[in-house]
C-alpha cells in the first residue's frame, strides 16, 4: 500500500466514487461503470495513497436512495481533499446543467430534471457545505464537458469567467467535451476508456517526472494516449476537458510514480543545485567574464529549464521553487543578452525589474486594444469573432514569436490561436490558459449554430445577426489580460508586439440603427404631408421633391448614429 505523499492528510479527506451500471426505466445499462467504479476505488487505495476507511463507493445510486444523504455528509466532513468521481451515463439538462444518472432515470427528457443527480446540485454542495481545501471532480460520462464549459447568459464580466462552480481549490476534469459522448467497452468485463487509460497512466508510471505525478501530470499523459487510441467504431473522438480554479491545484500529488526510479526526478537535489546555479550566476553578473559567464549560462539554464519542465513533489516544493525558477530564467536572459552584445564593456545587464517592467510595458500597450464592446451586431457569425481572435494572436506572439498561418489581410483561424493560446500553459506553468482556450473554442462551437437570429433583409439591406456572446468574449479578453500579466515573467527578452490586422469596415453594423432610420423617416413624412395638406400648398411642386429628400436625410442620418464599430463599451461613470 503506497504511503500519504507530503503535506496531505488522508484522515481528514473524502473520496466519493459513483457508479451507475443499472437502469430500471428505459437507460442502456452500462456493465463498464461497474466496473471502473471498483477500478477507480483499487486505484485511490492501491497507488494514491488513501485508506480504504477515506474511500466510499456507491454503486447504483436511485432517486429515492437514503444513501444520498451520505453523498452530503461527506462532502461536508472533508477538510484536507475531497475528490468526488461519476461513471455513468451523463444527460445534458437545460441551462448547461448536467444529469448524471441514477438506476432509476427514466429514458423520457422531460424527467431528467427530477430523476438525476444534477451537477447544480453538486455545485451547491461544494460551495455552501463543502470545506476541503483541494477539491477534484472527475466526471467520466458523456457530455461531461459541460462541467468545464463557460456559460452564456447576461452575467457580469465577472460572472462570464468566474463561473459559479469554480470553487477556489477546485479541478474539474472530464472525459468529454460538452457536446461529445464518452465511449466505453462493451460486454461484462469491460471499463470506460478514460477510466482505463488513467488507471494503465498510474500503474505504469511516467518517465521524466517526480516521484510523485501531479494531478496536471496524469491529465496530460492521459490525454496524450486519449489522442492516439483506437476508436474506428465511433465516429467522434472524445477529448478529455479541464477546468481549474487555484493556480497550485493542478499540483496536487495524484499518486505516486511507478516508472522505474532511474527515470525519476529528485526534486529536492534539483532544488538545491538551483540555488547553487542562482548564487553563482548572480555573483558572475556582477563582472563577468564571457567565456566563463556562457558556460555557467548554459548549465543554469539547462538546470531551470529541466526543473520548469518536471513538475513538482508536492505544493510546497511548487510555492517554493516556482519564483526562484522564474527569477533564473529572467537573470540567464539577461546573462544572454549581455555575452550577445556587440559592446561588452557597457555590460547591459536586464535585471529582474527591468524584466517586469518592460513586459509590463508591452501588455499595456496590447491593452489599448483588448475588445470589450458587448453590444456588437455583425453580418456573420465568425466576424462577431474577428477581434478577440487578432487580440488573442497578439498576445500569444508576445509569449511565442512562432509565427502564426493567416491569411493576406493578417487575420488568423481562431483554431489556430487557440491551440498556441493551451500551449502558454506548459510554457507558464499556469494551466488556466489552457481552461481559457477550451472555453472559448466551446463558446465559438456554439456561436456558430445557435449564437445569432437573422433579422429581415428587406430592412437592414442583407442578413444581420443578433451577437449573443458579446459579453462573454469581453469577459474572455479580460481574463487573457489578467493571465498574461501573471505570467510575464516568462515573457523573452527580445518580445515585440506585432500590429494589428485591418479590422474590415461593417462587421460591427447594428440594423437597429436601419430599423430606427426607416421608422423616423416614415414618421416625419407623413407629418410633413398632414402639414402640407392643412396649408393646401400640395399644388406647389417644391412640397413634394422635399418630403422624400428630407426622409432620405433623416435615415441616412439616424442609421449613422446608430451604426457603430467601436472595439470598447462607453464608459458609464467610469472606465470598464
Amino acid at each position: 500500500m503506497t504511503t500519504a505523499p507530503d503535506g496531505i492528510d488522508f484522515s481528514r479527506s473524502r473520496a466519493i466514487l459513483i457508479g451507475t451500471s443499472s437502469h430500471t426505466e428505459g437507460l442502456v445499462p452500462m456493465p463498464a461503470a461497474g466496473n471502473s467504479l471498483r477500478r477507480m476505488n483499487d486505484l485511490l487505495v492501491g497507488f494514491c495513497g488513501w485508506p480504504s476507511s477515506s474511500v466510499t463507493p456507491f454503486h447504483d445510486l436511485s432517486t429515492g436512495d437514503r444513501r444520498r444523504r451520505d453523498v452530503n455528509r461527506l462532502i461536508g466532513e472533508a477538510t484536507d481533499v475531497l475528490l468526488f468521481y461519476f461513471v455513468g451515463h451523463g444527460l445534458p439538462l437545460p441551462g448547461d446543467d448536467l444529469g448524471l444518472a441514477l438506476t432509476d432515470t427514466p429514458k423520457d427528457v422531460e424527467q431528467h430534471l427530477d430523476a438525476t443527480y444534477r451537477l447544480s446540485q453538486l455545485r451547491e454542495q461544494l460551495r455552501y457545505h463543502g470545506k476541503a481545501r483541494i477539491r477534484i471532480v472527475i466526471l467520466d460520462c458523456c457530455f461531461s464537458g459541460i462541467a468545464t464549459k463557460n456559460p452564456q447568459g447576461t452575467g457580469s464580466l465577472a460572472d462570464m469567467v468566474d463561473h459559479a462552480s469554480r470553487i477556489d481549490g477546485t479541478y474539474t476534469w472530464s472525459a468529454s467535451r460538452a457536446s461529445q459522448e464518452a465511449v466505453y467497452e462493451d460486454g461484462h468485463g469491460g471499463f470506460t476508456y478514460f477510466t482505463k487509460i488513467l488507471y494503465e497512466v498510474v500503474e505504469s508510471g511516467i518517465p521524466g517526472r517526480a516521484a510523485w505525478l501531479t494531478l496536471a501530470d496524469v491529465d496530460t499523459e492521459v490525454s496524450r494516449r486519449f489522442s492516439t487510441l483506437d476508436l474506428s467504431h465511433t465516429t467522434v473522438r472524445p477529448e478529455p476537458t479541464r477546468m481549474a480554479s487555484g493556480g497550485v491545484v493542478g499540483q496536487y500529488p495524484f499518486a505516486r510514480n511507478f516508472a522505474p526510479v532511474e527515470t525519476q526526478v529528485d526534486l529536492k537535489a534539483e532544488n538545491l543545485c538551483l540555488r547553487r546555479r542562482e548564487k553563482n550566476l548572480l555573483a558572475a553578473l556582477a563582472d563577468p567574464e564571457p567565456r566563463s559567464l556562457l558556460e555557467l549560462l548554459l548549465e543554469a539554464s539547462r538546470g531551470a529549464q529541466r526543473i520548469e519542465a518536471q513538475g513538482f513533489a508536492s505544493l510546497q516544493d511548487y510555492r517554493e521553487l516556482l519564483p526562484r525558477v522564474e527569477a533564473l530564467m529572467v537573470a540567464c536572459a539577461g546573462a544572454e543578452a549581455l555575452i550577445l552584445s556587440d559592446v561588452l564593456d557597457e555590460r547591459p545587464i536586464e535585471t529582474a525589474q527591468d524584466a517586469v517592467t518592460r513586459a509590463d510595458q508591452l501588455l499595456a500597450e496590447l491593452h489599448q486594444d483588448l475588445p470589450t464592446g458587448t453590444s456588437k451586431n455583425g453580418a456573420n457569425a465568425e466576424a462577431c469573432w474577428l477581434d478577440l481572435t487578432d487580440y488573442l494572436r497578439r498576445l500569444v506572439l508576445i509569449f511565442d514569436a512562432r509565427p502564426i498561418p493567416a491569411d493576406t489581410k493578417g487575420h488568423a483561424r481562431l483554431d489556430d490561436v487557440l491551440a498556441r493560446l493551451a500551449e502558454l500553459a506548459a510554457v507558464t506553468h499556469t494551466p488556466e490558459w489552457r481552461d481559457l482556450a477550451d472555453r472559448i473554442s466551446s463558446a465559438f462551437d456554439k456561436a456558430r449554430h445557435i449564437g445569432w437570429s437573422v433579422l429581415d433583409p428587406q430592412y437592414s439591406g442583407a442578413a444581420a445577426y443578433g451577437d449573443e456572446f458579446g459579453v462573454f468574449r469581453a469577459a474572455a479578453g479580460y481574463k487573457a489580460s489578467r493571465l498574461a500579466t501573471v505570467s510575464r515573467a516568462h515573457i523573452p527578452a527580445d518580445a515585440i508586439l506585432v500590429p494589428a490586422a485591418p479590422l474590415p469596415g461593417g462587421y460591427y453594423t447594428s440594423s437597429k440603427g436601419y430599423l430606427s432610420a426607416a421608422g423616423c423617416s416614415a414618421v416625419l413624412a407623413v407629418m410633413m404631408a398632414m402639414i402640407f395638406g392643412i396649408l393646401d400648398v400640395s399644388s406647389r411642386i417644391w412640397p413634394v421633391a422635399l418630403i422624400p429628400a428630407v426622409s432620405v436625410l433623416i435615415f441616412v442620418a439616424c442609421a449613422w448614429g446608430q451604426t457603430h464599430e467601436e472595439r470598447r463599451d462607453r464608459p458609464r461613470g467610469r472606465d470598464v
